[in-house]
């Protein structure tokens, strides 16, 4: 720690000086080099900083809580996202899952999608952005969660081409017939595996999106149902996974339909992707 305390009034103007500030004022174990690093990098943008809202920040550090939540907002495929207790922290897997649907489909395509559990809207807002004749509908339960999409939606130019839906899909039919991508990356976490996580996403992150009661199916039981219903036998469908029940939604979808299963990039089995008729 510092042995003076820095004048209030002190401002931190380049990358150096917070991380030394981190280094010093941070707990051991909270932060590792790398993040810490990172921190400081991003950090530059709101530069000059004071002594007074740095400490701030550091605080909350402290307690736990992530830096995306501090700064409410997140990075997600080179664009800047808002994200707060509401929506969960988009994850790169997440950006794995966007750049495969985004490579299957050349830039003049056009297609109506839905995303199911859109959180801040990361995937949806995205593929939005970089496909510019692309509209979508964006559901969730959570209309704390949808605001936030919302603003993203605004902020990143594409708020005339999405339509935002509050839906418990559990309880409620989705109706849509004339889809031509579905994609999702629905709360698969069993509650009873709530205690094996880092308690930096079980004490911030919100459950609704994280969590399922007793089946970690359920939430792709009502993709297949959905996908089911589509007129355009074109229509694909896109899932992120949790690794452990990855074969198992493979198996849903491969026992009607022509489904393969993709590994991340740390060669875990994260995606599933099935069509019609391909």
């Amino acid at each position: 720690m510092f042995s003076e305390p820095p004048n209030e009034l002190q401002l931190f103007t380049n990358k150096q000086e917070i991380k030394v500030f981190l280094k010093a004022e941070v707990q051991t174990g909270i932060l590792n080099d790398d993040e810490r690093m990172a921190i400081s990098q991003w950090l530059l943008d709101f530069v000059p900083i004071s002594f007074e809202k740095l400490s701030e920040i550091l605080k909350r550090l402290n307690f736990g809580e992530p830096i995306q939540h501090i700064l409410e907002q997140a990075y997600f495929y080179n664009r800047v996202f808002k994200v707060n207790q509401h929506t969960l922290i988009p994850r790169p897997e997440t950006e794995e899952l966007v750049d495969l649907i985004l490579k299957s489909h050349p830039i003049d395509s056009k297609l109506l999608g839905i995303d199911i559990g859109t959180g801040s809207g990361c995937i949806a807002i995205t593929l939005l952005a970089e496909r510019p004749n692309w509209r979508f509908i964006a559901v969730d339960i959570s209309e704390e969660a949808l605001e936030v999409a919302r603003q993203n939606a605004e902020s990143l130019g594409v708020s005339n081409r999405i339509e935002f839906r509050q839906l418990d899909v559990l309880n409620e039919t989705l109706e849509d017939h004339n889809l031509d991508i579905i994609t999702s990356n629905p709360p698969y976490i069993p509650i009873s595996e709530a205690t094996n996580l880092d308690t930096r996403v079980t004490q911030f992150e919100p459950h609704l999106a994280l969590f399922t009661k007793d089946n970690p199916l359920e939430f792709y039981h009502v993709c297949l149902e959905l996908f089911e219903k589509q007129e355009n036998k074109q229509c694909k469908i896109w899932l992120e996974t949790h690794q452990e029940y990855n074969n198992a939604v493979y198996e849903l979808f491969a026992n009607k339909y022509s489904t393969e299963k993709i590994l991340d990039f740390s060669g875990n089995s994260r995606f599933v992707l099935s069509g019609l008729f391909r």
